[in-house]
Formats: structure tokens, C-alpha cells, sequence
């Protein structure tokens, strides 16, 4: 597992740097399971949303109003992730948190910022899943699932055609502050 973590590290540098395939995470169709696991994501792995009104710009709901937010890169990935969907009614008053802080438009795109630990046991367990291809790989689609505050990685798909396996997302809880 440390290993596995290690070099998701290494997959995240490059990823943070241009390189590596396109990655897509579907979050669960159902509106119950989507609040579980953002709740889960924001309150235990360590998620910050954020609203992105321009190209490298982040603002977050603390610091100082019109700020935008620099993440410590030692702490936060730099593969955030733009949702698209419907976003659950807690991520929906968060932003909206975060636009009045900072007088910004509720139309601003949306981000998600994970913890580099978070995002390095992804990457990791993708490398380990395709055998050591990720780096080969352009398009990697897969789908976050969540039951009982266990959530998994699985339907994964590299360039188009399904790969068996399942990433395992550590369950504890780590409250954030």
C-alpha cells in the first residue's frame, strides 16, 4: 500500500504537469449517495470546494474577502476537478458560502481540491489496477460508489474498453479543521 501510494505521488506530479491521461470520476446516480459521499469527502478526506471565476484563480469560504485562495502544494493536489451534473443541495450552500465571502457570481464554475495523500492513493491504486499501463493510458473513466461510508473506485475504463478492478478508499474518518 505505501508503495502503491508512493508511486501515485510520482503519477500526480506529472499529472500536475501536463502529463497523463485524461481522467473522468462519475459520482453515484442516486441524490442520497452523491450527499454520503460528498459529505464523506468534504467532512473526512479533506475536500475543498472552491469556485474558479478565472483560469488559476480559487476562492475558498475562510480567508480574506476577494482573495483567492494559493493551496499549499505540499498539502493540496494540484488535480482539482471541475463537477458537472447535479451537485448535492450541501455543495450547492457551500458555494454559495463562498460567493457571498467574496462578492463573486454563483455562475462561477465549481472545483474540487483533494488532499495530495487523497488523490497519490488514486493514482496509485489506477497503476496497480492497469498493471503498470497509467502512463500509457489517454482517457481513464471510472466511478465513485458509495455504501455504508466505504467508498470505491470501480467501472473502470481505460481508452473505452472496461479493466476488472476496484480501488479502495481509505474509510477513516480524518475530520478536517
Amino acid at each position: 500500500m505505501k508503495a502503491e501510494t508512493a508511486q501515485g505521488r510520482v503519477l500526480l506530479r506529472l499529472l500536475e504537469h501536463g502529463r497523463g491521461p485524461a481522467i473522468e470520476l462519475a459520482w453515484p446516480n442516486s441524490a442520497i449517495e452523491r450527499a454520503g459521499l460528498y459529505r464523506r469527502f468534504r467532512d473526512c478526506f479533506g475536500m475543498r470546494v472552491a469556485l474558479s471565476p478565472a483560469v488559476g484563480e480559487l476562492y475558498v469560504a475562510e480567508g480574506v474577502s476577494g482573495q483567492n485562495w494559493h493551496p499549499n502544494h505540499d498539502r493540496y493536489s494540484g488535480f482539482a476537478r471541475q463537477p458537472s451534473g447535479r451537485l448535492t443541495d450541501a455543495e450547492r450552500r457551500d458555494l454559495r458560502v463562498i460567493a457571498r465571502h467574496h462578492g463573486l457570481s454563483g455562475d462561477s464554475p465549481a472545483m474540487r481540491v483533494f488532499p495530495r495523500r487523497v488523490d497519490a492513493h488514486l493514482l496509485g491504486g489506477l497503476d496497480r489496477i492497469l498493471k503498470g499501463g497509467y502512463g500509457g493510458a489517454s482517457a481513464i473513466r471510472a466511478r465513485y460508489e458509495f455504501h455504508g461510508g466505504s467508498i470505491q473506485v470501480q467501472d473502470i475504463e481505460v481508452d473505452g474498453r472496461a479493466v476488472p478492478g476496484t480501488i479502495e478508499l481509505n474509510t477513516a474518518c480524518r475530520r478536517t479543521g
